[in-house]
């Protein structure tokens, strides 16, 4: 028993280790915290996608070189690893009766593609047109190196749109399920292993607890 414990406990621990987020931050709620570019930030949004506050993607005159989000992780060469995130446009305000503008952002920035890349290479150019609600994303790749710069860009666009809820979890590889099923058939085959408990007196039911 105390070894079954003891296995089932080392998996859970394992499944765990694998599945942090690498990203410190990712929902921007401790301001500019790990991360570095031109990004700003915006904190009344009434339609977050998770805490209270979101990114915003803008290269603000263009300063970031191209690093308009940035964040450095440390990864494993040759390991899988997930990029998840959730976009939107920013929500509108109306200035005048009838007139609404995005709360940040130009009045006419009504689409914007940000690039997602990961060290040199792009992973995919998103177009960003939802304004009502967030969109999530899942994107998957392999690192190459020990640490890994991930990158939102917003290339000169009027548009500046919301980021929120970032992950970056490195997938278990396929031994790692295997092990999952060696264990699963040791705990399976001790427990139809276990003798019955033996017979009580006559009239007595026997349960097999």
């Amino acid at each position: 028993m105390k070894t079954s414990i003891f296995l089932l406990s080392l998996l859970l621990w394992a499944q765990n280790s694998r599945a942090a987020n690498l990203i410190v931050n990712g929902g921007f709620e401790a301001g500019t915290t790990g991360w570095y570019g031109s990004f700003g930030l915006y904190g009344t949004s009434p339609t977050p996608y998770d805490g209270k506050t979101v990114g915003v993607l803008v290269d603000i005159t263009h300063s970031s070189v191209n690093r308009t989000l940035t964040q450095t992780i440390h990864t494993q060469p040759g390991a899988s690893y997930k990029v998840a995130f959730a976009l939107r446009l920013p929500d509108l305000f109306e200035i005048d009766p009838g007139v609404w503008v995005p709360v940040a952002g130009d009045s006419e920035g009504g689409s914007a593609t940000i690039e997602v890349r990961w060290n040199d290479r792009t992973l995919s150019a998103i177009p960003v047109l939802n304004r009502n609600s967030w969109k999530r994303y899942s994107l998957q790749t392999v690192a190459n190196t020990d640490t890994t710069e991930l990158n939102f860009y917003n290339a000169y666009s009027t548009a500046w749109p919301f980021i929120d809820g970032v992950s970056v979890v490195a997938i278990p590889e396929p031994s790692v399920f295997h092990l999952f099923a060696a264990v699963g058939a040791v705990l399976g085959f001790r427990y139809r292993a276990r003798p019955s408990p033996s017979s009580g007196p006559p009239g007595q039911t026997t349960l097999n607890r």
